[in-house]
């Protein structure tokens, strides 16, 4: 935490109180995460084994990887696109100068708990660009909101309208476009009656405890920084539109991961994978989403009648690649700062801790 100055008081970590309570929090939250990839991939891998697995990877179309990783690089540019255009009332940006502070986050993603890197980002942006970090994380998670919306329409679009969709996925599209018109609407007064919104959210949220409370309320309220982009139409369509455009970018990374192992499957299944990676990944899990994505993949293809070694090993093709693609192009921009790795983490935990503690009133 930081003194009322802003600045960071002198730590010795482990000494005094305060560090003892960040390190063990840190600890938790790392045993948590082991815990949580365990269990899926547990849930993963009960109904193969690693034979069947690797008799599908040794079979797979290795050619089908360069337009994978062709297919996410595009969702990244995009993402970047997207995040200079919700900075755009607070900063002129072109997008390659912010490539570096995304990806060295998204690389934080794949190597720190806790989802850390989104603060190494949003630290990262805030000293290159000049601005408040408060306005960096508005756009960050007004990102979240679109992303939610974009993979939520897709998912809902294809389980209804897609051919030879298990008839127990028709039923969760209709759930999920109605969930999806439920979550716009909200989105929707949020941005028309942003104090009004947050004043009966607090109402309606009176039965979770305090701190939980108060810490999604705090989000909101640094969100409320990030509306001006939304409330321009012309922004707001460029960011709807990069924001389907990335999703869709991502939906043919994974059905290429799946035909690369020779599964025979109409596009809707790659959608249904990418609403239930997109969702595992929020969880607070190991670094690198290790035992989520194979069981998103399994979950979302068995019910097509895909054995479930094959959708493991579809999660390794697509796993495997773009994570190390991810890690190498973020710890390349890392070294082109100067930073050192365990210094961004030093200050993203500090950041993080700021961010889930809303100040006191």
């Amino acid at each position: 935490m930081r003194g009322a100055d802003g600045a960071r008081p002198h730590r010795l970590p482990g000494i005094h109180a305060g560090g003892f309570v960040a390190n063990a929090k840190r600890r938790l939250l790392i045993l948590v995460g082991i815990a949580i990839s365990v269990l899926f991939l547990w849930l993963a891998l009960k109904d193969t084994n690693f034979a069947e697995i690797g008799a599908a990877l040794e079979r797979s179309q290795l050619w089908l990887m360069a337009p994978l990783l062709l297919a996410y690089g595009a969702y990244y540019w995009l993402k970047a696109i997207r995040w200079r255009i919700l900075l755009k009332p607070m900063a002129e940006v072109r997008t390659n100068e912010i490539v570096s502070p995304m990806m060295i986050g998204f690389m934080g993603n794949n190597i720190l708990p806790a989802h850390l890197g989104e603060f190494i980002r949003m630290y990262l942006g805030a000293k290159q660009l000049g601005l408040r970090k408060t306005q960096v994380l508005a756009t960050i998670v007004l990102e979240r909101m679109f992303d939610v919306l974009s993979v939520v329409l897709f998912l809902g679009l294809v389980l209804i309208v897609g051919k030879n969709v298990p008839e127990k996925l028709v039923t969760v599209g209709y759930v999920t476009a109605a969930i999806g018109v439920a979550a716009m609407a909200l989105v929707a007064c949020y941005v028309k009656w942003t104090d009004r919104f947050l004043r009966e959210l607090r109402r309606l949220l009176f039965f979770m405890p305090g701190k939980i409370r108060e810490a999604i309320l705090h989000q909101l309220e640094v969100g409320v920084e990030g509306l001006a982009a939304i409330k321009r139409p012309g922004l707001l369509f460029g960011i709807a539109t990069t924001s389907l455009g990335q999703w869709a970018c991502m939906g043919v990374s994974n059905y290429l991961a799946i035909r690369a192992i020779g599964i025979d499957t109409r596009m809707s299944a790659a959608f249904v994978v990418l609403a239930a990676t997109t969702f595992a990944v929020t969880l607070p899990t190991a670094p690198g989403f290790l035992g989520t994505v194979q069981y998103a993949f399994t979950v979302a293809l068995v019910p097509y009648g895909i054995a479930a070694g094959d959708a493991v090993a579809a999660s390794a093709f697509f796993h495997v690649p773009t994570y190390l693609a991810v890690t190498i192009v973020g710890l390349w921009f890392l070294k082109r700062t100067g930073y050192r790795l365990s210094q961004l983490r030093e200050d993203a935990e500090d950041e993080f801790e700021d961010a889930v503690d809303p100040p006191a009133a």
